[in-house]
């Protein structure tokens, strides 16, 4: 057995070493074994001494009148070539593009942007004065015609059209449960003593106002784009509705109570800046003491803006923290210090593991496994901090309601120190100052 393996050991070196001296491999070269394309994309880049190579008939493999194959090649089990597959990540367009959302310019200035290129795409009065959409001249960068803008009225505030989206879960699933217990409301629907002292404030997607929890509550549903085929879907705005006021199938935190909502979102359920400072200003004016905004985006200056003049007005802004995760950065308006920040948990006081963290965070409440009503009929859990929101803004409500004449940095006072501290002992950046409870609010 000895001789016949030595045998073929010489037989193979020797296949092996005519197989090698057949190349012309020219100066400094080896042989190449397999195939290798080496990101081959057929456009002509080098083979040997700077040639373009070139594929057979069968798209499988070099000419052979160019090269022969090896040994190796010859016995190798051949496969096809597949590509690798490279992963592209989808991100979310963070504004409008070729827009800008002005406020402050005057009529000189704005008659000379108009010249420049610039163009009037939308113009709405607000309590602040104009705010004014711009469409940017053809062929100039969007920074760069906001920094123009910037320029020519330096005292105006000049921002792009940020989109903001609903902070909701869809991927929820699980055993129907109740989780409002933990901040205190009864599962069952009870008076809490008090009566409703001012309109709920709501700005979120469409609300089917049909839906058979909503049916018989006091809903005014304001809708800021024309055309039915334009306007947002009834999913979000239906479930933070009924989870907030709803009646019968879904008995709200504040069943019956009068809520006013803005639909502020378009197809697609998206919200610029300017929608957002639209929507406010329309609530404002309608006297409501707490506006929910479950939804999120970026800074933007007009809406900062905003916010500050409707804080003036001690209307309670309550907004969702954001499900971006515990490493991403704040999100607005639930970062502007005029807002409080709500967060999610689940029934046992855990944090949403989606949920935003940081030193923006002002308080915790239900927002995993919260039923609510389903855009149509029925109802679903939901997860996500959009639905831990109303249950802050319900409950100040209760405290406006108790305490008709109270601020809403009163209201923001009572909320933190009747909460459930949780984490480390005072405000921490995972739960705020804890988890609402109302079990002192409101109790005749």
């Amino acid at each position: 057995m000895t001789a016949i393996r030595k045998a073929l050991t010489a037989t193979m070196a020797a296949l092996l070493a005519l197989s090698v001296a057949s190349f012309d491999l020219g100066p400094g070269l080896t042989p190449v074994i397999g195939k290798a394309y080496a990101d081959d994309d057929g456009g002509g880049r080098g083979g040997r001494n700077g040639q373009s190579r070139s594929r057979n008939q069968d798209g499988d493999g070099y000419d052979d009148d160019r090269r022969r194959p090896t040994l190796f090649q010859v016995f190798r089990k051949q496969r096809p070539r597949v590509r690798r597959k490279v992963r592209t990540e989808v991100r979310q367009q963070t504004h409008e593009p070729d827009m800008l959302i002005t406020s402050g310019i005057s009529d000189g200035t704005m008659r000379i942007l108009l010249a420049a290129g610039y163009a009037i795409v939308e113009r709405h009065a607000v309590s602040s004065g104009d705010v004014v959409k711009l469409k940017v001249p053809r062929r100039m960068a969007l920074d760069q015609a906001r920094q123009a803008v910037q320029a020519a009225a330096p005292a105006a505030l000049v921002d792009l059209n940020h989109y903001y989206r609903p902070d909701s879960d869809d991927g929820c699933d699980g055993n129907r449960c109740f989780v409002r217990h933990i901040a205190g409301w009864p599962v069952a629907s009870e008076p809490l003593g008090c009566q409703p002292d001012r309109p709920i404030g709501l700005i979120d997607t469409q609300i089917n106002t049909r839906h058979p929890s909503l049916a018989d509550s006091g809903i005014t549903s304001i809708p800021l784009v024309e055309g039915e085929q334009d306007r947002s879907e009834a999913k979000h705005g239906t479930a933070v509705a009924a989870l907030l006021v709803g009646k019968g199938e879904v008995t709200g935190l504040l069943p019956g109570w009068e809520l006013i909502a803005v639909d502020a979102f378009k197809k697609g359920d998206i919200a610029t800046g300017m929608d957002l400072v639209r929507a406010i200003d329309i609530l404002a004016q309608r006297n409501v003491g707490v506006i929910n905004m479950s939804l999120s985006g970026p800074d933007n200056v007009l809406l900062r803006r905003t916010i500050a003049e409707t804080a003036k007005r001690d209307i309670v802004l309550i907004a969702a923290a954001g499900n971006d995760g515990p490493r991403a950065k704040p999100l607005f308006p639930a970062a502007y210090d005029n807002v409080i920040a709500v967060t999610a948990v689940d029934r046992s006081k855990r944090v949403y593991r989606r949920a935003a963290q940081g030193d923006h965070i002002d308080i915790a409440a239900p927002g995993v496994n919260v039923w609510t009503a389903a855009s149509v009929s029925g109802q679903r859990p939901r997860n996500g901090t959009s639905f831990a929101a109303p249950f802050v803004a319900a409950a100040a409500a209760l405290i406006k309601a108790d305490n008709p004449g109270f601020s809403a940095d009163e209201v923001r006072i009572v909320l933190e120190n009747e909460a459930d501290d949780l984490g480390d002992p005072g405000r921490d950046n995972v739960f705020g100052w804890g988890l609402v409870d109302i079990r002192s609010l409101c109790r005749s």
